[in-house]
C-alpha cells in the first residue's frame, strides 16, 4: 500500500517498508507496522507534528523521525550541457514505416555532415559545451556519416564517452576499426525475429526487408568488438499480435547476446501500427522478466519495468521529466541545434545555429531562453506529481507530445499505469528481500550498470 503523504511503501504482506524519499528498505514486524499507521493517521489529521513527537513514545519518536519530519528531495536538476547527440547524416537508407523523422531528414532537406564541417562541431562544443562527457552519433543513418565520425573523436579525445545509434545496415573495416580505436558503444535497431523486423525497417531503394544484412553485420560487430551492446527495438501492434514484449527481449538475447535490450512503444498516431495498452496480468509478467534477467545475469532489459529498481538502487532524484534542452541538446548535420531530435523543424524550439566562419558567434540568450522553458516543466510544479509514488523516477518522452504547450500535456492516462509498475515492482522487490535473493540482485545490477544513465537517454 502506498502512503502519499509520508512517500512510504508497504508491500500487501506488511513485512517490508520502502522509504522512497531516501531510497531505504526496511524488514518490518507487526508493531513497527501498526505504530507507523497510527502516526501516519495522526499526521493526517493534523493532531501529530514536528512540535509534539517529544511526547510520544522512544519508539513512536524515532518512526516519526525516520519517516515523517520533512524533507525536500527535489533535485535541481543539472544545468550544464553533458551529452550531445549529433546527427553525422541526415540521409537514411532504410524507409521504415513508423520512422518520425521523414525517413532521415526531418523535413530538413537531405545532408551528409563533411569532415570540415565535423571538425568546426568539434571545436564549437569545446568552446562552448566544456562540460559534455557523452558524444551520440545518429540521425537519419549516422554511419553514413562515419568519416563525420571519425574527425569528431579524433578532435574530442578518448576521455569522451561515444554512442552511435546505426540501423546496421553499414559496416566496413574503417568502420570497426574506428569503433574499436575510440570505444564506441554501438546501438543497434533491430525489431525481432524476421517477420517483424522486416515488416517496417524496410530498404528505401526497393521495399525490401533489411534482416538479413542487419544480422549479418550484427555478427560481424560481435566477433570483431566488444563494443556491439545494445539492441534497441521498435513495438508495434503487428509484433505485439504475435509477441510479448518480453518474448522479442528474448529473441534478440540468445540471437545477438548483448548487455542491454531496450523496446519502446511506437511513437505514432497511425492505428495500424499503434500498440493497445498492457493489462495488469502482462505488466507482472514484464516485471518478473526484468527481476529474472538480473539475477540470472544474463542482461539488463531498458524499459519502464526496469527504470524504478535501477532508479532506487542509484538514489537517483530527478525532479524534470525529461533532460531534453538541460543537459542533452542535439546538433543536426547543417549545424541547428535543437532539444533533441523529436524537436526538429518546430520553430519554437530552436535552440540557435553554429556559425561556421566563427564558431565565438553564438546567441546564447535565445538558446537559454529555450533551455529555461525545458527547465520549467518540473513534476514539483505539478500537485498530481507531488502525490505520486513514481515522483522521482518518472520520465516523459516531451517530444512525443505533439501539442506547442508541453505542461498541458504532460499528466495523461499513462501515469495510472506508470504507478502500477512501480508498485508491482516494489512488491517483487520485497519478495526477493525476504527470500534471501537481494544481495545477488543487487550485486547483479550493480556490476552491470555502469554507465546507464547514457544508455536510458538513448532509447528513443
Amino acid at each position: 500500500m502506498y502512503y502519499e503523504k509520508a512517500n512510504v511503501y508497504i508491500t500487501n504482506d506488511k513485512k517490508i517498508l520502502f522509504d522512497l524519499n531516501k531510497y531505504d528498505i526496511y524488514e518490518i514486524d507487526d508493531e513497527t507496522f501498526n505504530l507507523f499507521e497510527e502516526i501516519y493517521f495522526e499526521v493526517e489529521k493534523g493532531v501529530l507534528f514536528d512540535e509534539n513527537i517529544n511526547e510520544s513514545t522512544p519508539k513512536k519518536k524515532e518512526i516519526y523521525e525516520l519517516l515523517f519530519r520533512f524533507r525536500n528531495y527535489n533535485s535541481s536538476g543539472e544545468r550544464e550541457t553533458t551529452q550531445i547527440r549529433i546527427h553525422t547524416s541526415n540521409e537514411c537508407n532504410l524507409k521504415c514505416k513508423y520512422c518520425y523523422a521523414n525517413h532521415g531528414d526531418y523535413n530538413q532537406g537531405q545532408a551528409i555532415m563533411t569532415e570540415e564541417i565535423a571538425e568546426k562541431v568539434a571545436d564549437f562544443i569545446k568552446l562552448n559545451f566544456p562540460k559534455v562527457k557523452v558524444i551520440v552519433f545518429f540521425g537519419g543513418e549516422p554511419l553514413l556519416g562515419f568519416k563525420a565520425i571519425g574527425k569528431i573523436c579524433e578532435k574530442m579525445g578518448k576521455e569522451t564517452h561515444y554512442i552511435v545509434n546505426t540501423n546496421l545496415t553499414i559496416l566496413n573495416e574503417e568502420i570497426i576499426k574506428l569503433i574499436n580505436e575510440y570505444s564506441i558503444n554501438v546501438t543497434g535497431s533491430i525489431d525481432g525475429p524476421k517477420e517483424i523486423h522486416d515488416l517496417n525497417r524496410v530498404y528505401k531503394r526497393n521495399g525490401r526487408g533489411s534482416f538479413d544484412i542487419v544480422r549479418h553485420n550484427a555478427r560481424k560487430l560481435m566477433e570483431e568488438t566488444e563494443y556491439f551492446d545494445t539492441v534497441d527495438a521498435v513495438y508495434t501492434l503487428p509484433a505485439q499480435k504475435k509477441y510479448s514484449k518480453h518474448q522479442i527481449a528474448e529473441y534478440l538475447y540468445k540471437e545477438f547476446k548483448v548487455k542491454y535490450i531496450a523496446i519502446g512503444d511506437v511513437i505514432t498516431e497511425d492505428e495500424t501500427l499503434k500498440v493497445e495498452k498492457e493489462k495488469v496480468q502482462d505488466i507482472e509478467k514484464e516485471v518478473e522478466y526484468v527481476f529474472d534477467n538480473i539475477i540470472a545475469d544474463r542482461f539488463i532489459y531498458l524499459n519502464e519495468y526496469s527504470l524504478p529498481l535501477i532508479s532506487f538502487f542509484s538514489k537517483s532524484y530527478n525532479d524534470n521529466f525529461c533532460t531534453t534542452g538541460i543537459s542533452n541538446i542535439t546538433i543536426t548535420a547543417s549545424g541547428d541545434i535543437w532539444p533533441c531530435q523529436l524537436f526538429i523543424g518546430r520553430n519554437e524550439y530552436h535552440m540557435g545555429k553554429i556559425d561556421f566562419n566563427d564558431i565565438t558567434n553564438f546567441d546564447f540568450k535565445k538558446f537559454n531562453k529555450v533551455s529555461d522553458n525545458f527547465y520549467k516543466i518540473k513534476k514539483s510544479r505539478f500537485s498530481e506529481c507531488q502525490k505520486c509514488i513514481a515522483r522521482y523516477w518518472c520520465v516523459k518522452c516531451l517530444g512525443a507530445i505533439q501539442k506547442n504547450n508541453l505542461e498541458e500535456n504532460i499528466i495523461t492516462s499513462e501515469c495510472i499505469n506508470i504507478r502500477k509498475i512501480t508498485e508491482i515492482v516494489l512488491e517483487k522487490l520485497g519478495y526477493y528481500i525476504l527470500n534471501g535473493n537481494f544481495e545477488k540482485l543487487y550485486g547483479n545490477l550493480r556490476k552491470t550498470t555502469k554507465g546507464i544513465e547514457d544508455k536510458f537517454l538513448n532509447v528513443v
